[in-house]
């Protein structure tokens, strides 16, 4: 296969602010559409020139909110996309951002980070207000592989890590895995890829 380059640009604007965490750049770009396409990388660093991937989204999607920001701070991002045989596309030009605040008024689960991940990812989440809390790990056949937090938790923001293990403390088979956290009556999800 032979990707063309995939065009980043930065739109700030495009996600209402309350849906958004406290910082956050949102980045859209022109999808690829060549018919092997698996995934894109995101790529992120603050020094210019020096973006490393941190980020696998979904060949169906052509955005990406980064909410794990620092408000003001400035961020460069490049794009790679890849295929199903693992081929990666040149890098897309290299976009400067300083991450926007936002007002903090949902409930929000971030994409976890890294992902792909080979021994553990962060799941960063903020509550609004005091909640009971239910973060679970699914297999694709939607069968609870591990319970990583049940119980209460206060108001603000919150991480939890996942280290690809079960809860019997097994290691897990690599693929996708969903993860879904539920606070009161309100449930998101995410998905995660754990390569071993």
């Amino acid at each position: 296969m032979t990707f063309r380059r995939v065009l980043l640009a930065l739109s700030l604007c495009a996600v209402p602010q309350a849906a958004l965490p406290q910082a956050a750049v949102q980045l859209h770009w022109t999808p690829n559409l060549e018919s092997d396409l698996c995934c894109y990388l995101v790529c992120r660093d603050t020094i210019p020139g020096t973006a490393n991937a941190f980020a696998w989204v979904a060949k169906s999607d052509s955005s990406f909110a980064d909410l794990n920001v620092i408000p003001g701070k400035v961020y460069y991002y490049r794009l790679i996309a890849v295929d199903d045989r693992g081929n990666q596309s040149e890098p897309s030009a290299e976009v400067r951002a300083i991450a926007s605040p936002r007002s903090r008024r949902t409930f929000e689960l971030a994409p976890n980070y890294p992902n792909p991940f080979r021994f553990s990812t962060a799941i960063v989440f903020f509550l609004p207000q005091p909640a009971r809390v239910e973060l679970a790990i699914f297999n694709l056949l939607g069968q609870r592989v591990r319970t990583l937090l049940e119980e209460n938790r206060n108001s603000g923001n919150h991480r939890v890590y996942w280290n690809g293990r079960d809860d019997a403390g097994q290691p897990v088979a690599g693929g996708v895995y969903y993860y879904r956290l539920r606070a009161g009556n309100v449930s998101q999800a995410g998905k995660a890829l754990f390569w071993r």
